[in-house]
């Protein structure tokens, strides 16, 4: 039932919309997650966690900006007015691609300036190999909790050379675990067919917070992103 009424709220709210030329608003922001694990080879990515205050915001976006040694974002929203505005918070995780940067050390801040600011590090490791990728990661589509404690890593191999050979992780000590599916090439000559698979993952239990980002890279060279939350 309170589903439905969300929805019904939802669909007046959206007709009430129709005619109205909405504004630029900052976006309430309550985290930054800066995930460990990247070279001055890999596209950096950071996560934002925010929230919607009313229904009358719509449509979160991110705009980033590099400075030095500073990232800058900017995390926004469309305001309509209306004085009928269902008052339901909708929370928002944006993954920000902010691209390949040299090595070093970077302060990070979403909403710079505003009662929203908040603020993070995240290091730039120097590449290692000549090579993309030091190794090959599955080709991840979803990440979700299995059960208290799992969580299950779901996606399709594209041929039929490639195994699972270890799910390894990293943490950033403060909020992140960085997960990196392995993957081994077992013949040179592969089928090209999309092959399924789940992998489950136990959590390490290193970090002590309500809620933990799972960042998972993928073969493409991104990643997955989860925000798990820890059942009290």
């Amino acid at each position: 039932m309170k589903l439905i009424i969300t929805i019904s709220l939802f669909i007046t709210t959206l007709t009430a919309f129709a005619n109205t030329e909405p504004t630029v608003k900052v976006a309430p922001t309550k985290h930054i997650y800066a995930p460990h694990g990247f070279d001055s080879n890999d596209e950096l990515e950071v996560v934002v966690e925010g929230y919607l205050p009313d229904l009358c915001h719509q449509s979160p976006t991110t705009e980033v900006r590099v400075i030095g040694r500073s990232i800058l974002i900017e995390a926004s929203s469309l305001h309509y007015e209306n004085t009928a505005c269902p008052q339901v918070v909708l929370p928002f995780l944006k993954t920000v691609k902010v691209g390949v940067l040299p090595a070093g050390d970077y302060n990070v801040f979403v909403n710079k300036g505003t009662r929203f600011e908040k603020q993070a590090t995240i290091a730039v490791e120097p590449e290692t190999k000549t090579v993309v990728n030091d190794y090959i990661y599955a080709n991840v589509f979803q990440v979700t909790e299995a059960r208290q404690g799992v969580v299950k890593i779901i996606g399709a191999h594209p041929a039929d050379c490639f195994e699972l050979q270890s799910i390894d992780w990293i943490d950033n000590g403060v909020d992140t675990y960085s997960v990196l599916p392995k993957l081994n090439k077992t013949q040179e000559i592969c089928q090209r067919e999309m092959i399924p698979f789940e992998y489950e993952f136990k959590l390490p239990t290193n970090i002590d917070r309500d809620k933990i980002l799972i960042h998972v890279r993928d073969m493409i060279g991104g990643a997955v992103n989860y925000l798990y939350e820890v059942a009290p």
